[in-house]
């Protein structure tokens, strides 16, 4: 570097461009552009029989698709047919009607065991559950008060 100049260390001489590149060179992106235009008028004419047959070969494949997705939605409709029969089926089955309740919960109208009185508490608890064992359910108990009170559930 010559200590003579005022430009910093870091900074690159700039070249010039000669005219006739620079001329060439818009020649050259011209013709690019005129073969592009070219290019893209042959691939994309309606009268060009290869898109002819390729766009008749996509109407058909359409066609193809369309009919699969209807296959698809009739045998999903009849599977879902099938299953709320068998649903059907199955509560008519059950010896119980069922509900929901508001918060997502079956619930079951179960027999109560008849009223009577029993001379033990263990008597009480084999003939509560030997009812409800006849009657297609278990009863459990829940909680019980030092042997004062007992709360049963349904242990379906």
């Amino acid at each position: 570097m010559n200590p003579n100049t005022t430009q910093a260390p870091s900074a690159r001489p700039t070249m010039a461009i000669d005219p006739t590149i620079m001329q060439l060179t818009s020649q050259y992106h011209q013709k690019l552009q005129q073969v592009n235009q070219q290019l893209s008028d042959t691939y994309s004419s309606p009268n060009n029989s290869d898109e002819e047959e390729s766009d008749k070969e996509e109407e058909e494949e359409q066609e193809k698709e369309e009919e699969e997705e209807e296959e698809e939605q009739e045998e999903e409709e009849e599977q879902e047919e099938e299953e709320e029969q068998e649903q059907e089926e199955e509560e008519e089955d059950q010896p119980y009607p069922i509900r929901q309740s508001k918060d997502g919960q079956y619930l079951y109208d179960l027999p109560a065991p008849p009223k009577a009185i029993y001379s033990c508490p263990q008597r009480m608890l084999t003939s509560i559950k030997e009812f409800a064992c006849n009657h297609g359910y278990a009863i459990v108990i829940r909680r019980s008060d030092k042997d004062q009170r007992k709360i049963f559930k349904c242990d379906r």
